[in-house]
C-alpha cells in the first residue's frame, strides 16, 4: 500500500477518566502492528459519533466553539462519500460469497464490515482495554459502516451507539444492523465528535478505530470522551499516527 507520509500503527490504548476531564490514568498500553483483517487504503474512516435510545439530547454540554471548519468538513465528507468499502460494495461481496440476506447474521457480514486494521480481533482487543461486558452501554466514535458496532453487540450483547460525520455511512450501518437483526442493540447517529450530542456521564466505554486522525482538535476530542463518560470509566482506541516518510 501507498502512504507517502505515514507509517500507519495501530496502537490500542486503554486508559480510564477520573471525574475531573483534566485527569487521566493509564492503566495498560500496547502497541501493535496491524495484521490480517481489512487493511484501510490509507488513512480512513470519517469522524464520527454516536448514541442509544434516549441520546442524542437538546441539552448536550458540548462546548459550542469546537467544531471543523466548512473545508476540514467536506474533506471527511467527500472521501467517505467516495470510499470503496461502502453498503454497496458489500452487498455484491456477499451475494458473490453467496450468503443470503434474508438470513444473514453478524458471523457472516463481520467478513465485509470491518473498515479498520485487525479485523474483529482487533475490536475485541479494544473491548478488552475497555472492559466491555453486556451490561455496558458503548459509543463507538467515527463507527463508519457499523462494523465494530455490530460486533460487540453480536459478541457481547451490550448496547452500542455509533457517532459518524457522514451521513451516507450513517444510513448505510442502520440498514446494515437491520439485516442482521441487531437494531434492538444498536443505533446510528450523524454527528461531530468535537461537540458531541449526548448528555454528561451517558456511556460506560468509548471506542474508536483509525478515525482521530480526521479530527483537528484532539484535545476537545478527548474532553469530549471524558464528558459522555461514566467517571472512571474507559475509552480504547487505535489510531494512525504520522512518524515520517515511508521509503
Amino acid at each position: 500500500m501507498d502512504f507517502p507520509s505515514h507509517r500507519v500503527l495501530s496502537t490500542l490504548n486503554a486508559w480510564h477518566f477520573d471525574a475531573e476531564p483534566t485527569k487521566e490514568v493509564l492503566p495498560s498500553r500496547a502497541t501493535r502492528t496491524p495484521t490480517g483483517g481489512h487493511q484501510p487504503a490509507g488513512e480512513r474512516r470519517g469522524a464520527s459519533f454516536v448514541r442509544r435510545h434516549n441520546l442524542p439530547s437538546q441539552g448536550s454540554t458540548a462546548p459550542a466553539e469546537a467544531h471543523m471548519s466548512d473545508a476540514q468538513h467536506s474533506a471527511v465528507i467527500g472521501f467517505y462519500e467516495t470510499h470503496p468499502i461502502n453498503e454497496d460494495e458489500i452487498l455484491v461481496k456477499l451475494k458473490a460469497r453467496g450468503i443470503d440476506i434474508d438470513t444473514l447474521t453478524e458471523a457472516d457480514l463481520k467478513d465485509f464490515d470491518q473498515d479498520h486494521y485487525g479485523g474483529v480481533e482487533a475490536v475485541d482487543a479494544l473491548a478488552a482495554g475497555a472492559k466491555i461486558s453486556h451490561e455496558k452501554h458503548v459509543l463507538d466514535v467515527c463507527s463508519g459502516m457499523g462494523g465494530p458496532a455490530r460486533w460487540l453487540a453480536y459478541k457481547y450483547n451490550c448496547r452500542v451507539t455509533g457517532l459518524d460525520l457522514t451521513r451516507s455511512r450513517v444510513e448505510g450501518a442502520k440498514r446494515l444492523t437491520e439485516c442482521v437483526k441487531l437494531s434492538r442493540l444498536v443505533e446510528f447517529f450523524e454527528g461531530d465528535a468535537m461537540s458531541m450530542p449526548f448528555s454528561d456521564s451517558t456511556f460506560d466505554a468509548v471506542i474508536s478505530q483509525e478515525a482521530w486522525c480526521h479530527i483537528p482538535d484532539k484535545a476537545t476530542l478527548l474532553a469530549e470522551c471524558s464528558r459522555v463518560l461514566q467517571p472512571k470509566d474507559a475509552n480504547a482506541v487505535t489510531a494512525i499516527v504520522p512518524v515520517g516518510t515511508l521509503p
